[in-house]
């Protein structure tokens, strides 16, 4: 079976990876929802020219399906 995910593009900068890989997970999971990279950016704790904090990413996306979680 072949899964139609959509393509979204890593930036000039090669430093959003991870918010292309969000963008078309959303993009299957989430089709009519969109998500721009500054808001995966927010999401994901991203700062200008570095890393990025996929746990954010994560805990997110386990909020999104209506979970909670305790520190």
């Amino acid at each position: 079976m072949k899964l139609q995910v959509p393509f979204f593009p890593n930036t000039s900068d090669d430093t959003h990876c991870y918010q292309a890989v969000l963008q078309m997970i959303l993009g299957y999971f989430l089709p009519l929802e969109a998500h721009t990279l500054q808001d995966l950016d927010s999401i994901t704790g991203k700062t200008d020219q570095k890393w990025t904090w996929p746990t954010a990413g994560l805990m997110w996306l386990y909020a999104q399906r209506g979970y909670t979680y305790t520190s």
